[in-house]
């Protein structure tokens, strides 16, 4: 017997390599709108609700002059090649595909993984921080007033709000028998049409792979996740609790830059889905 895996969370952009390189197909096409020269852009998006799979979305631009679409379909739903790779995965006993986390992970491990999963507060962290650095990139020399920044700089920060980035970050809602806490690195734009952030705080499973392995008395920092764009030269020198003076304090929010770092022991997955 066989079960459907409707998931809430699917990273077509790993799912897909990695089904064709088990033998099921599910080709991803592009779909482009072209327009004049003067106002060339590309725009288009999926929708994963359509009745028949390989419907795309467009909006036209205002102006729509010389304009054309190009679509083209997916050979198989992405869900179906989904449930389609797991139940080959399960029956091969050669691949081995884990149930769960095992007692001596190795990095690039697949697997399968339930718990129940919370959104962890670096998630929060790291939006707010990547808005901060927005700004700061912008003018750097905001941090050097001993006194923060001017009310026209927080009012910037304050209007564009702390939703910078798409990094979501989940953990599981307690340790394992071997104490051990399990770490989701997802991005928000892989969750499908209609999940919210609080439907994945939920008892889930994860298909995915295992991105690193954190040791007892190790720890393991979650900020080049959470700034991608920011260079590790600056990353390194960021003092997260410096800028608790010159912006938390202005803004209503509780700040604990040791959100961004998980104590070992640890598993760090990267989920292709979450059903």
């Amino acid at each position: 017997m066989t079960l459907f895996r409707g998931p809430r969370y699917l990273d077509i952009s790993k799912l897909l390599p990695f089904a064709s390189h088990h033998g099921i197909a599910a080709d991803a096409s592009v779909a482009v709108t072209v327009r004049d020269s003067e106002s060339s852009k590309m725009e288009g998006g999926l929708n994963l609700g359509a009745t028949e799979w390989g419907g795309v979305n467009f909006q036209r631009g205002a102006s729509g002059e010389g304009e054309y679409t190009h679509n083209q379909t997916f050979g198989t739903h992405p869900v179906s090649a989904l449930n389609r790779l797991l139940d080959k995965l399960a029956e091969d006993a050669e691949y081995g595909l884990l149930q769960d986390v095992p007692a001596r992970p190795l990095k690039r491990q697949d697997l399968e993984c339930e718990r129940d999963w919370v959104v962890s507060d670096a998630t929060e962290m790291g939006s707010t921080l990547s808005s901060m650095f927005g700004l700061l990139m912008k003018n750097p020399s905001l941090m050097q007033s001993s006194d923060g920044p001017p009310a026209e700089a927080m009012g910037e920060f304050l209007q564009e709000g702390n939703s910078a980035g798409t990094s979501l970050v989940l953990e599981s809602a307690e340790r394992d028998d071997l104490d051990r806490q399990v770490i989701l690195l997802m991005d928000r734009g892989h969750m499908l049409p209609g999940v919210e952030i609080a439907d994945l705080e939920d008892e889930l499973t994860v298909f995915g792979q295992i991105d690193n392995v954190v040791s007892e008395n190790s720890s393991y920092s979650l900020k080049r996740f959470l700034l991608p764009r920011v260079n590790r030269q600056f990353r390194r020198k960021l003092d997260v609790e410096g800028l608790e003076g010159h912006f938390a304090s202005q803004l209503d929010m509780e700040w604990d830059s040791s959100a961004l770092d998980t104590e070992g022991p640890a598993v760090v997955i990267r989920p292709m889905a979450m059903y």
